[in-house]
């Protein structure tokens, strides 16, 4: 089995007010884009597929200075951008052995435990996509109209969906006859019928949306003593 291993680097970083996409902000010194990077790299051992905005190919390239990778434009939605890079590996691919990992940049502190666990799911052979989860803390409230409680989830059997996510190679063709403008890679299946597998995610496993966000993994990482990609 080979693992391929796709990472979407888009987004414009408007909510962080830094000046810059959220991808080239800087964590611990470290572009946020090279820290997702070098942790799928050093996990694959393969080269790793970055799609990014087609104006910002020869910056991405420069933070990827090093690492084993190549650089494709992407679309105008993730999903998009999710094809382009899939079409940019198809000739690479085995279809009824290899693993396709996409996985979002604006998440940077990926570890390899969590990489493991979503790809041991793949041992049940029914599984065809996989995904990391994080479980729900909070109370959950339904509302229609967003004013009045139209009662309470239950959040046991609810779970928050992170990348990266994965799929077996011979399921795109299945992926690939449903048309759609998907958020993410489980959505994807579920709407072709595809099993899907769940693997718990690390509490590291933030996403970089705003400030707040960013003084989260700092003190994420100080906490557990993380001073640089896995």
């Amino acid at each position: 089995m080979n693992l391929h291993c796709i990472l979407l680097s888009g987004g414009t970083g408007e909510r962080m007010a830094a000046g810059k996409p959220k991808q080239f902000i800087e964590l611990l010194g470290i572009p946020v884009l090279r820290w997702s990077a070098l942790t799928l790299s050093n996990f694959s051992k393969r080269r790793l597929t970055v799609v990014a905005p087609a104006n910002l190919l020869a910056e991405t390239r420069s933070i990827l200075e090093g690492i084993d990778s190549v650089v494709v434009p992407g679309g105008s939605t993730r999903h998009d951008s999710t094809l382009c890079g899939i079409r940019s590996i198809a000739k690479e691919i085995h279809l009824q052995r290899d693993i396709i990992l996409i996985h979002d940049a604006a998440r940077p502190v990926i570890r390899h435990a969590e990489l493991s666990r979503l790809c041991d799911l793949f041992k049940d052979e029914t599984i065809l996509c996989s995904s990391l989860v994080g479980p729900i803390v909070e109370t959950i409230v339904q509302s229609r109209d967003g004013k009045t409680s139209d009662g309470i989830a239950d959040r046991d059997q609810l779970r928050a969906v992170k990348t990266p996510q994965a799929l077996r190679a011979h399921a795109l063709r299945a992926l690939l006859e449903v048309e759609g403008n998907f958020t993410d890679l489980l959505s994807w299946a579920h709407a072709t019928g595809l099993k899907a597998g769940l693997a718990l995610a690390e509490e590291t496993n933030v996403k970089l949306t705003s400030q707040g966000d960013l003084d989260l993994m700092l003190s994420l990482l100080n906490r557990l003593k993380i001073d640089g990609p896995s």
